[in-house]
């Protein structure tokens, strides 16, 4: 009758408790791979997810476009997300990660799992942080970042052809 008891008293602390998610702030991530490469994204900055879309080659002096696609009657540029966050690539894209407002998209070949974690700041990487899930180190990629980055190149490039 006593271990009954206290598995009462604990049942009804538990309500007392705030919920965990409610003590830390938690977001939604995707991990993607690229060769023997992972990232983690954020879901809240994805504007979608799509497989097997058809890649028109296009000419370019940058070795990371990988050409356009059409997803919906949108034209998008398409960029290989390996060479965005240098490291090794030699993909066949097959995933296709859309910015928030969808007017580019990052390739790369797998898309591996979703999970929900705090993200913790490791460390320093070119892209930023880093996270821990399932007793690995994943890189987290800033497609914000990434976004702005290609944004001033396109302007420097028009900067350019004007001058011209």
């Amino acid at each position: 009758m006593h271990r009954a008891m206290a598995l009462r008293q604990a049942f009804d602390a538990s309500f007392a408790e705030l919920p965990t998610a409610a003590r830390e702030p938690q977001d939604d991530f995707v991990v993607l791979g690229m060769g023997e490469a992972r990232c983690a994204v954020a879901m809240r900055q994805l504007g979608g997810l799509h497989a097997d879309l058809e890649i028109l080659s296009c000419p370019s002096e940058h070795p990371e476009f990988l050409g356009l696609a059409v997803l919906r009657g949108l034209l998008l540029p398409v960029y290989d997300l390996a060479l965005l966050i240098s490291e090794p690539h030699g993909i066949s894209p097959r995933w296709f990660a859309l910015n928030p407002s969808r007017d580019f998209a990052v390739a790369v070949e797998r898309m591996e799992t979703s999970f929900r974690a705090r993200a913790v700041a490791r460390g320093d990487t070119a892209t930023g942080r880093v996270l821990t899930h399932a007793g690995q180190v994943i890189r987290l990629v800033d497609l914000l970042s990434l976004e702005t980055q290609l944004r001033q190149r396109a302007n420097e490039f028009h900067s350019t052809m004007e001058r011209l």
